[in-house]
């Protein structure tokens, strides 16, 4: 038994400035770069990504993985179309030169955004399924953010998200869907989906696995999984900081050989999302009363956290509002982490370590996070990380 496998991830965030290019791809930010072939293996094996859960249950279930490419970059801006179609054809002609297979394994984050497409995973599915035909089975493992569309469910076999926020059973999410594939390439099951979309745009901290209402959701997820003929439930809350049709929660079942099963759980997962629509929404603490509160209560360590700027979600990470605050409340043994911006980097590595500087600092990439301050200080020092 062949299978092929890749990794294709981004989630965009249509609202931040400039465009993710071919060469962020490259780099990836923290996670191994572009990675091709048998790289991936040597790379990718002991991870916990679902790339690392399909290279496991190759070896578990003794088929042959056929590695063709992975790659991520952080969550950014739309991503430029060139960039997409040189990824995309990269996948595509590794996976023509590895025919014939028997299953492909998809990792995808299922919230790509380009400059021609809102649907990038569902216009890459479709690519690929044109090019195997339409009998081998694709099974895709997709990110609790995902925004989930029709075309994603039609082209491929099966889709199973992330059950966790934050994201910590990826790697069993891969080996689930190396099982799930090789069952459906022996015909011990014939999967069938149903997808329900739900009307909400869920804020981040509100899809929090660890606490209601997504936690007693969650619940409900695993109890039906274990129903007969459920294959796999997927709750995706959808990542909201995109501008799409599709945009939103939504519930993705499939069950084995029964359409309307799949078709009425998801349904049930949908109707408890709606009804508990109350508690999904987010009351946020305004900047000043927080930092008020932490310097009154006088314990800590107290951690405020700016969703707002956060570059996991594709912000730029240089927002000033928080280090303002702060300022001006004098708060006493206050750190703030981070802030990027190249051009203050610079003028203090050429100021050098212990040397006193006067910066103007953040607020550069966009008007939405504050304006750049103009502080004085010293550079304590300069490092690589």
């Amino acid at each position: 038994m062949r299978i092929g496998a890749a990794g294709l991830c981004h989630e965009t965030n249509t609202f931040a400035e400039g465009v993710t290019t071919f060469e962020d791809f490259e780099r990836s930010g923290g996670f191994p770069g572009l990675t091709v072939g048998e790289q991936i293996v040597e790379t990718l094996h002991a991870t916990k990504v679902p790339m690392g859960g399909f290279i496991t249950a190759a070896e578990e279930l003794n088929f042959e993985l056929v590695p063709l490419i992975w790659t991520f970059a952080q969550p950014s801006g739309i991503v430029a179309q060139s960039a997409y179609e040189k990824l995309a054809g990269m996948l595509l002609d590794k996976l023509q030169k590895a025919m014939p297979l028997d299953g492909v394994l998809l990792d995808l984050h299922g919230a790509m955004v380009t400059e021609e497409l809102e649907d990038a995973e569902g216009d890459l599915l479709a690519r690929i399924r044109h090019l195997i035909g339409p009998d081998i089975p694709i099974v895709v493992t997709l990110d609790l953010h995902a925004n989930i569309t029709p075309a994603m469910v039609a082209e491929a076999t099966t889709l199973i998200g992330y059950d966790t926020y934050p994201h910590v059973d990826c790697f069993e999410r891969g080996v689930e869907a190396a099982h799930l594939l090789v069952d459906t390439i022996s015909r011990r099951v014939q999967p069938t989906t149903g997808l329900a979309q739900i009307d909400m745009l869920i804020a981040p901290p509100r899809q929090c696995t660890l606490l209601s209402p997504m936690k007693d959701i969650f619940a409900l997820v695993h109890e039906i999984e274990q129903r007969p003929g459920i294959l796999t439930v997927t709750l995706a809350g959808g990542f909201p900081f995109s501008d799409t049709y599709n945009t939103g929660a939504c519930v993705v079942v499939s069950a084995d050989g029964d359409q309307r099963l799949a078709q009425e759980s998801a349904q049930e997962v949908a109707e408890q999302v709606w009804q508990r629509r109350e508690q999904f929404r987010v009351e946020l603490t305004p900047v000043e009363e927080a930092v008020r509160y932490a310097v009154e209560q006088g314990r800590g360590p107290v951690i405020l956290a700016d969703g707002s700027d956060n570059p996991g979600g594709g912000a730029p990470c240089d927002g000033t509002v928080m280090l303002e605050t702060l300022i001006k409340a004098q708060a006493p043994r206050a750190t703030v982490a981070v802030i990027a911006d190249p051009e203050a980097v610079n003028q203090a590595i050429t100021a050098g370590v212990g040397k006193e500087i006067t910066l103007t600092v953040g607020g550069k990439t966009d008007d939405r996070h504050g304006a750049p301050l103009t502080v004085s200080g010293y550079v304590r020092l300069i490092s690589d990380g």
